[in-house]
This record gives C-alpha cells, sequence and structure tokens, in this order.
C-alpha cells in the first residue's frame, strides 16, 4: 500500500470485491449443501440432518449480508459495519434451541 489516503481506498475496494466473490461461491455451496441435507433429513426422519440443512441456510443469510456489507458506498461505512454485525448474531443464537425442541418432540 502507498499509505495515501487513495490508495488505501482502491485496496479497501479490492479485498470488498474479493469478500463479495468468496460470499456468493459459499452461498451457491451452501444452498446445495441444504437442500440436499433437508431432503435426505426429511426422507430419513433425521432432526440431525434436517437441522445441519437448516444451519447452512443460516450460514448462507451471513454470506448474503456480507455481500449487502461490501457493495458499494457500505464498503467504507462504520455504520454498514455495525448494522451487518448486530444482524447476524440473533439469528445463529436462536437456532440451538429450535432443534432441541424439535429434537425432543419429535415422534420416535
Amino acid at each position: 500500500m502507498t499509505g495515501t489516503g487513495t490508495g488505501v481506498a482502491a485496496e479497501r475496494h479490492r479485498l470488498a470485491a474479493r469478500a463479495r466473490l468468496l460470499s456468493w461461491a459459499s452461498l451457491g455451496y451452501m444452498a446445495a449443501e441444504g437442500a440436499v441435507a433437508i431432503l435426505a433429513g426429511l426422507a430419513a426422519g433425521s432432526v440431525a440432518l434436517v437441522g445441519f440443512g437448516l444451519d447452512s441456510a443460516i450460514e448462507g443469510f451471513a454470506s448474503v449480508v456480507i455481500v449487502w456489507r461490501f457493495t458499494g458506498a457500505r464498503v467504507m461505512s462504520e455504520a454498514a459495519e455495525r448494522r451487518s454485525n448486530s444482524s447476524c448474531w440473533p439469528r445463529t443464537s436462536g437456532w440451538s434451541p429450535c432443534v432441541r425442541w424439535w429434537a425432543v418432540t419429535a415422534p420416535r
């Protein structure tokens, strides 16, 4: 990096483009992984497989947030950084009790 404001901004935009590319790639993988796991879990009656598939949806949501965060003017925005951080944790931490409830109440 050159140390100038323009050089730092250019490097940040280059890295943001890389983050978006990786997030799109992982989103595609997680969509396929989640669909296969959910379908297999439903066919087998497996709570664990369905939970694994639904977890892929949560990870996919995080990828969408990363794409949103690193697009356009949000690349340099501290407000967008705070918003993206606060949008992911409730979805991930709220999932565990749902899987536990389903596992306990599922017919055997």
